[in-house]
């Protein structure tokens, strides 16, 4: 009796996913740019963008806002320009990792800055 083919496992693992964010008026007339770079680093670093969110400022509590989409998505990364963005990695590193372009810094999950003012 001929044994079954047997198919190989699926090798390749699903990229871990990211979310670009910036604020209108931090990017001003520069947000394509700024989204292009969200993007462009995204594929360097091997995540999986997923969208980029874009808050007006006339927008209450902007990261609360950023942080249930974070929840909703199961986001591993927030990729934004500069920590002008977000503030401060205190409250996006509780929930997901924070990743700057300018300069390009990746501050881990959990991430808890030294003066316990959580920005």
């Amino acid at each position: 009796m001929a044994r079954p083919q047997m198919t190989p496992p699926h090798t390749s693992q699903a990229r871990p996913k990211a979310l670009g964010y910036l604020r209108d008026d931090v990017s001003g007339q520069g947000w394509q740019h700024d989204e292009q770079a969200i993007l462009a680093l995204a594929t360097r670093l091997g995540y999986d963008l997923v969208k980029t969110v874009r808050m007006r400022p006339d927008i209450d509590d902007p990261l609360h806002r950023l942080l249930v989409i974070v929840r909703r998505l199961d986001i591993a990364a927030v990729i934004t320009p500069t920590l002008e963005h977000i503030g401060g990695p205190g409250r996006i590193c509780r929930v997901c990792s924070l990743i700057t372009i300018s300069p390009e810094y990746n501050w881990a999950l959990a991430y808890r800055p030294f003066d316990g003012s959580g920005q």
